[in-house]
Order: C-alpha cells, then structure tokens, then sequence
C-alpha cells in the first residue's frame, strides 16, 4: 500500500508503543546458541522463546562497525547512507536513523552509545549520548558529558587526581548511578592503580571498557524513566572488544602455541563477557514498560581466522609503520582482518589519483610483483589485500618511491593483532513484545537492512521505499498485518535536515591521534 501523507499525518498513525532497541555488538549466534543450550543467558533465552530470533548476515566491504551499524539504524546502504569507515562522524550521514524519524514526528527518543552519534545533534525532549569513538564529551542533556570525561580519563590511564574523582563520583550518584556500581568502579580503579600479581591481566585496560558499559547502563535506565522516550537505543560494546583480544584462549586449538595456563586464566573471558551482557540486557529490559517491542541485534559475530599455509592468512599490516610511509600524512588506516582499508583525508581528484598510484606502487622488489590486490570502493576509500601470488616472503623487501625497505617490519602476526576476526555471515537478530510471533528461532537469514522497515510496520509506520531492506512479515502476528497492512511513503528524507550548518567531517591532527588509540583498544588499529 502506497501513501503520500504529510507528517501530522504520518504522526496520528503511529501506534501507542514503545521501543526499545540493544545493540549486542558482535554477538555471534554459535556462541548464543551454545550458551542457551547450557542456560547460561537466561535474559536473551526468554527474548528469544516469546519472539523470532533469526540470523542476520550481510556483505559489507569493509565489514567495519560504523557502516553496518548505519545501515542497521537507516535500513540503506552505505552508498546512501553516506558512511565509509572509523574515520567518520555524525556529520558524514546523508540519511536519517530511526530515532530521528520518530522524533521528526514529534516523539522523545533516546540513543546511547551508538556509533557516529558525535558530534550529538539536540533533539527536542530526547537524549544523545555519544561513547565509542566519541572525541569530546558533547552530549544531550549536556550535564552528561562527564561520562565521557570519567572513561576517557580511565582508558588512556590519566592520573585522576582524589578531587577529580570525588567530582565524578558526585555527577555519577546525582545521575543515575547506583552505588553498587560506584563502588565496583572505585575497586576496579584501585586495582588499575596498584594491581596485585593475581589480577594482573595482559589487557587490563579492557576492565574500563566493562565498567563503562554499567555505568552507561545506570544512566540510560534513570534517563529512560524521566523522559519516557517512545524510541530507545543501548549499545553494547562487551562482546566485540573481548572477542577481538581473547578468542585464541577460547578455542585454543585453531591456533599455535598457545600456553596451557593462559587458556585456563582467559579461556573463560568471552563466556563472561556474554554473561555480563546478558544481565544488563535483563536490567535494562525490566525497566521498560511491559508492553515495549525490544529488539536485540548485532551488526556481525566472530569467529578465529581460518588456518591455512600461505603467508598472507597469518599476517597484517603493521598500521602506523605503513601510514610512515605516506609522506603527505593524508591516510586514515583500519584494519578489518582480512582487510586493510585506507581512507583519504579530504580525497579530490589529484590527491585521490596520487594515492590509488602510490598504494598500487607498493612492490616486493625481489619478485617485482604488487604487495597488494587494491580496491577502490569510492574515490578516496580503497580496500588492500595481500597479493596471494606472492608464495613466500622470508628476507624480502618492499619498494616504493625508490626506497627499499624489510618487509618483515611491516607484518604483524594476525594471532598477536586480534585473534578474533569479524565474521559477517553469524550475527542476531531478536524481536520480542507485542504483535511479534512466538516463532522461536527461524532458519533462513534476514539482512541488517530489514530491522528498520520491520520496526516501522511494527508501530504502524510507512516504510520508506528508498530503504533497501524489506518487512519481516514472518515475524509479525498474521492479524496485526491485517489491522495494520504494510504502508510505503517515498522517503522520510523531505521532512527535515539537520539544523545548523554541514560541520566538518574531518578530524585534526589532534582529534586523529585521540581517533587511533580508541581503535587501538578496540581491535582495529
């Protein structure tokens, strides 16, 4: 059914229900699966057995975090969506996201944590709380920018002074967060300071990362009950972090040499990771209204490189070694294993033709063959993969611009890098509440671009044909579609752009710098 309808109209459509929405980034469903039949996460299992659970895959090049959560939150594709990588921000979208679509027609909504939500645009009667490659602590309400201030400090291992910490510990209790939380965030603190040798942990710094996610947690459940937000979004950022730096203890017979006692002291690390999610799952849902739609999705899961002989599945680039060799300083690298992607800052047509001639330059000079197989996604963005012709590499050395340098010094071993790689065909998607069937888990895959058409029928809201996904018909209550037939508008895009003026896109050397080590962290620089 096509309609063109204005957005008061669209407004008096809507039905009177709530969402509410957790990003699981990088749940991976063979570990839910496994973790269910064990009933470790009893949370997700009751999601789970009073909705439809399906297996969301996808293709992305790159499979990177940003540009999948994107087309998650728009239902469209990069190309229109508008996002290229890590080295976006909120400026870079060209399409909205579900919240602001919600909002536009007049309803307060709330999104925490979510990718490219910095620099915040300020909603009416809504909340935006940027955390995960966020440079500065602007949020909506902006009393919140202390959190930021709070991990920031924690994660680059600042010396917080006593005053310092007193002042934080008074924003976090005067907003939302419970003093059990304050006091297992003071005890982690003070075992970061002076860490005894049992706690000492080769990633240490992800216990911050832990103890974000439960004070976002705490503030998003107090900010929820003020404001009441008919849209909501959660993201947590446990299972993607944990799964980059520890999956070779889980499965410690895909890779070599890993020591015995370094499996039994982490091997249960990415189990605990997904037990922790879980309960805040638990929490968080039980502090919505009974009768809100809560869907639970990931934007891919993961899995251990696969092993094989050649060369090229054992290494990666060595990033910040390879960006020295860029004279002009203007490449932006991620590394998405098996991938290396390479943005151009501010790419026009000379600088972009300089860089797609110098990565494509790139020689081993003992075999005079490219080092790499070179993508150009779009002008400006490239997608490098080692050249497999290339059999061997033992004292070799690359060339480029007529200097020779050890190849050896730019590879790094994968297994030491992230032994968890990305895998884009084992992610979830879970629907639960009103007018969802009861269906259980559902065999065939769906896409990352159907969650939003499907959450628009849900709330009686017309798609927009320019989205690339479609409604998940199977999974909505066969007489709630005959009340509430699918409806289509064009787009949602006429209505309204963001106020002010574009903003930059571009970070300065600054904010880059700051950009590198929060990807750092994360597993992907």
């Amino acid at each position: 059914m096509n309609v063109h309808l204005s957005k008061s109209e669209i407004s008096e459509k809507i039905l009177d229900k709530k969402v509410l929405v957790i990003g699981l980034d990088g749940a991976s469903k063979r570990i839910i699966d496994r973790m269910i039949g064990q009933k470790e996460l009893p949370v997700i299992d009751r999601l789970i057995n009073t909705g439809s659970y399906y297996h969301s895959a996808h293709s992305f090049k790159p499979c990177a975090s940003p540009v999948i959560w994107t087309s998650i939150s728009t239902g469209k594709k990069p190309e229109k969506h508008g996002v290229k990588g890590f080295y976006d921000n909120s400026y870079s979208l060209t399409a909205k996201r579900i919240w602001e679509i919600f909002n536009m027609l007049g309803f307060p909504v709330g999104a925490m944590g979510h990718f490219l939500t910095w620099p915040p645009e300020k909603l009416d009667n809504s909340f935006i709380i940027p955390a995960i490659l966020a440079l500065g602590k602007e949020c909506y309400p902006e009393k919140y920018g202390f959190l930021w201030e709070l991990t920031h400090d924690a994660e680059n291992e600042k010396k917080i002074k006593p005053r310092r910490m007193l002042k934080y510990l008074s924003e976090c209790y005067g907003n939302g967060v419970k003093l059990s939380t304050l006091f297992e965030g003071v005890l982690g603190f003070t075992k970061k300071k002076f860490p005894l040798l049992e706690d000492l942990d080769k990633f240490f710094f992800m216990s911050s990362i832990s103890m974000r996610t439960k004070f976002y947690r705490d503030v998003f459940i107090d900010l929820y009950k003020t404001l009441q937000p008919r849209y909501a979004y959660f993201h947590i950022h446990l299972l993607d972090t944990y799964s980059h730096h520890y999956w070779q203890y889980m499965e410690p017979e895909l890779f070599e040499n890993i020591p015995e006692a370094d499996v039994k002291r982490y091997g249960q690390k990415i189990y605990n990771a997904y037990r922790n999610s879980d309960r805040i799952i638990g929490d968080i849902v039980n502090s919505v209204d009974p009768g809100t739609l809560i869907v639970v999705v990931s934007d891919h899961g993961f899995k251990a490189m696969p092993r094989t002989e050649h060369w090229s599945d054992k290494f990666t680039i060595r990033s910040q070694k390879f960006a020295d060799l860029d004279t002009r300083g203007e490449m932006y690298i991620s590394i998405i294993i098996p991938t290396v992607h390479v943005i151009i800052r501010n790419a026009a047509p000379e600088k972009n033709d300089h860089y797609r001639r110098f990565l494509q330059s790139v020689e081993i000079l003992e075999d005079r063959k490219p080092l790499f197989r070179v993508e150009e996604l779009e002008p400006g963005s490239y997608l490098l993969e080692f050249n497999r012709e290339i059999d061997e590499i033992s004292g070799k050395h690359i060339v480029t611009e007529g200097k020779s340098y050890p190849l050896e010094e730019f590879l790094m071993p994968i297994q030491e890098y992230t032994p968890g790689v990305h895998d884009e065909k084992d992610g979830i998607l879970i629907f639960s509440g009103p007018d969802v069937r009861h269906n259980g888990y559902q065999e065939y895959p769906v896409s990352v671009f159907d969650i939003v058409p499907t959450i628009l029928a849900l709330c009686n809201l017309p798609v927009g044909r320019d989205m690339d996904g479609r409604v998940i018909t199977e999974a909505i209550e066969d007489n709630f579609l005959q009340k509430y037939p699918v409806q289509y508008i064009d787009t949602y895009e006429k209505f309204r752009v963001r106020a002010g003026d574009k903003g930059k896109t571009d970070f300065s050397d600054e904010e880059a710098v700051t950009l590198k080590e929060q990807l750092k962290n994360l597993g992907y620089f």
